[in-house]
């Protein structure tokens, strides 16, 4: 068997993690950074990131050890660095186990794992068992995997996974400051909801019928629709060009007015003029709602300035 020494077993491993992971997804490297080796950021087939996003602690070895019936690949972890991975909170942290001479990988979801098995609280090292089922090159049941990992974590930690979402907003903003953004978490979904702080001119076209018709009831209408990623092409804002990319929710809020009403006779002209009070007006181009405290009206109207 060929000897390798400890650098050329990392670099070897590197290589086969790099080789078994999709190739679209992007790995950063950590090389100061306490028990993390990279930070993991996965795209989906159009080569798009998808906002997800794990840590990854790489452990290589040229005979990987494994229980009796092979069932489990076996790791000693200190338990310094196991009480370490139990208290991060932003993101999962993947442990991966590759072996050189096989080039197979095997990985598992660590916190999880600390939390379930408290035995290393009370001893110095903890034999880990990773399932060698989970098989690195397994691209779809490693992303199933880490959408079952941020959904634990979310459970468990859900203040913090709002921080670390939260934290997105900042380099949205940068992309457009005529908006302000806010950021939630909606069960499993992470919802950006924009208001304009000021005029926003923005020129939306699609070649897709379906969402050419979505578009003009939310125009005409103001009827609430939903785009698929990229159905839309978005020019005049980088900030909703970038989150079509992922799809979005469209919906007329409305704005407020003053309203006058005028009884006109066709003869005489005007007969009737009524003192002016707030409304608001939502809706569409061609069918507006107009709502005040003392009545609600819908139908055409002829939008003037106030």
């Amino acid at each position: 068997m060929q000897k390798h020494s400890s650098h050329q077993t990392d670099d070897i491993g590197k290589q086969i993690l790099a080789a078994s992971l999709p190739r679209n997804w992007v790995r950063n490297e950590h090389f100061s950074d306490y028990g993390k080796d990279f930070h993991v950021e996965l795209c989906d087939l159009d080569d798009e990131l998808t906002g997800e996003s794990i840590y990854v602690q790489l452990k290589s070895t040229a005979l990987q050890k494994h229980n009796k019936d092979r069932s489990m690949a076996t790791y000693s972890l200190e338990s310094k660095h196991a009480c370490y991975y139990s208290k991060v909170k932003d993101l999962p942290v993947f442990l991966i186990l590759i072996d050189i001479t096989t080039r197979v990988g095997y990985y598992l979801f660590l916190q999880k794992w600390l939390d379930e098995n408290q035995g290393w609280k009370r001893k110095r090292n903890v034999s880990v068992g990773v399932p060698t089922k989970n098989l690195l090159s397994d691209s779809i049941t490693l992303t199933t995997a880490i959408n079952e990992a941020k959904d634990w974590l979310h459970s468990r930690h859900p203040k913090s996974i709002q921080n670390a979402v939260s934290s997105e907003t900042g380099p949205l903003i940068a992309l457009d400051s005529r908006f302000s953004v806010r950021t939630i978490v909606e069960g499993d979904r992470v919802v950006h909801q924009l208001k304009a702080t000021s005029d926003v001119k923005v020129t939306l076209s699609t070649q897709d019928r379906i969402a050419a018709e979505k578009l003009r009831r939310f125009m005409d209408f103001g009827d609430t629709v939903e785009f698929d990623p990229k159905e839309l092409m978005v020019t005049g804002s980088d900030l909703i060009a970038r989150l079509q990319e992922k799809g979005c929710k469209m919906e007329s809020n409305g704005f407020e007015a003053t309203l006058l009403l005028i009884a006109n006779d066709k003869i005489d002209g005007a007969i009737y003029n009524s003192p002016s009070f707030p409304c608001l007006i939502s809706g569409g181009t061609l069918r507006s709602k107009v709502k005040t405290t003392n009545m609600s009206v819908s139908g055409r109207f002829k939008r003037g300035h106030s």
